[in-house]
């Protein structure tokens, strides 16, 4: 169950994956906020190429970062919408950082069922069905010998644009990674997941982070456990800790 919407969560991440590499040099700022956030033409771009080939090829609805939902739905425990990025990363695309993706989720209310996840500068595709294994370039990973004591462990987190930066709020960050060995801000929170969801990294956390940032990590996962849960008040910002590290 769900092959021809993971063919197509593939199929469009790749698409619009392809067209961000090759056109990165065009992409200029839209928007530059006195919240920390940046908006790039290569976003809409990015999602134009998502919106329409998704649209193309399946009947359910679409959740986006630029547009919000394409048609007026509600979200609702039977409700099935797809939920995309069309850069995640921007900021790193932006400035020719090599860390940024696209990521596209297929969700049934408040769960992911799959998740595809495109690296376009290392070529590497992220994708899972929930209950089966992740795949990376059509290679099954088996994780072996986890991590999971936080004085060993590598945890990824970041600072999502909507966060406070008073003293008491970066106080409390500091306090939740120090006792981790390293840590790392790698800019991309899809990115992060799809690490835990490999290996390369061992946990990833981040408060305030939108929805559309982590939905395909969070189908990724497979064995990792994870925690999330909406923040009061809002209606796409969340709290999310993932990882076997306890």
């Amino acid at each position: 169950m769900w092959k021809e919407e993971l063919k197509i969560a593939i199929d469009t991440a790749r698409l619009a994956g392809n067209y961000l590499l090759e056109n990165w040099s065009l992409s200029s700022v839209t928007l530059s906020s006195k919240h920390k956030d940046i908006k790039l033409s290569g976003d809409i771009e990015s999602e134009n190429r998502i919106l329409s080939y998704i649209s193309e090829h399946s009947r359910y609805p679409i959740l986006s970062e630029e547009r919000g939902k394409n048609v007026e739905f509600d979200i609702s425990d039977t409700t099935i919408y797809w939920i995309i990025d069309p850069i995640d990363g921007s900021l790193n695309y932006n400035r020719d950082i090599p860390l940024a993706c696209v990521s596209i989720a297929l969700w049934k209310g408040e769960k992911p069922l799959l998740g595809a996840i495109y690296d376009f500068n290392r070529d590497e595709m992220y994708s899972r069905i929930v209950g089966q294994k992740l795949v990376i370039n059509e290679r099954e990973i088996d994780l072996t010998d986890l991590i999971r004591e936080k004085k060993d462990a590598v945890i990824a987190t970041g600072f999502p644009s909507g966060r406070a930066y008073d003293d008491h709020s970066l106080m409390g960050f500091v306090k939740k990674v120090q006792e981790y060995k390293k840590v790392r801000l790698i800019g991309s929170a899809a990115l992060s997941l799809a690490w835990v969801a490999c290996g390369r990294i061992d946990a990833y956390s981040e408060d305030g982070i939108y929805l559309w940032d982590i939905a395909a990590g969070l189908a990724l996962l497979g064995s990792s456990k994870y925690e999330v849960s909406k923040l009061p008040g809002t209606e796409y910002k969340y709290y999310v800790l993932a990882g076997n590290v306890s």
